[in-house]
């Protein structure tokens, strides 16, 4: 009978041990997994780390930028002429200090809205591919846009009529829309009169 009892708290010191050992595996997995979902806090140390000088470029690429994203304040005096913010999750951005801005690279986010973005009005070349937007008010005030690229979202033919008033537009990027392929044809026209000429 005593063997039986020896036995059995044995038994039951291992059972212990061995749930203490799966919480502990399963309390690890857990925080791996909530510290991939956390938000990035980008500091001025992030920016400045990712400015270039030769070409004054940002480049902020996968980045984990998410939702509401605001980088005013963070250029302070340094003239940035092109800003990357390419494969994140940003919904709504804005960069209206950035006032010798010329390029914005926001392809692979959650952009549904082009008003969505405060631009510098005199930004020249946008790329905004592979996002959801669903329309592109706003974009005539743009006055100084060359090249504007929207391929992959969720636009028509009727939205790009806002493009009419636009006198500098050179190129035009389109597919993955909901366009004709005659659309897109007129616009490959259109683009062949200016490739290789933009600035």
């Amino acid at each position: 009978m005593k063997i039986f009892y020896i036995l059995l708290h044995i038994s039951l010191i291992y059972t212990i041990n061995m749930l203490k050992n799966i919480f502990i595996i399963g309390a690890i997995i857990f925080l791996s997994a909530c510290s991939s979902s956390w938000d990035k806090q980008l500091t001025q140390e992030d920016f400045i780390e990712a400015y270039k000088l030769k070409d004054r470029s940002v480049t902020l690429s996968e980045n984990t930028l998410k939702g509401f994203v605001s980088l005013n304040g963070f250029n302070g005096d340094t003239e940035i002429v092109n800003l990357y913010l390419d494969k994140n999750e940003i919904e709504v951005l804005n960069i209206s200090e950035y006032k010798d801005l010329w390029r914005l690279v926001i392809s692979n986010n959650n952009i549904r809205f082009f008003g969505d973005i405060q631009y510098p009005e005199k930004i020249r070349h946008i790329d905004i591919s592979f996002n959801q937007l669903e329309n592109l008010d706003g974009i005539e005030k743009l006055t100084e846009l060359k090249t504007l690229n929207v391929s992959y979202n969720k636009l028509n033919e009727q939205d790009f009529q806002k493009l009419a008033s636009l006198t500098k537009l050179q190129l035009v990027y389109a597919d993955g829309n909901n366009v004709s392929i005659e659309f897109l044809q007129r616009l490959a026209t259109f683009n062949s009169k200016y490739l290789g000429t933009i600035k």
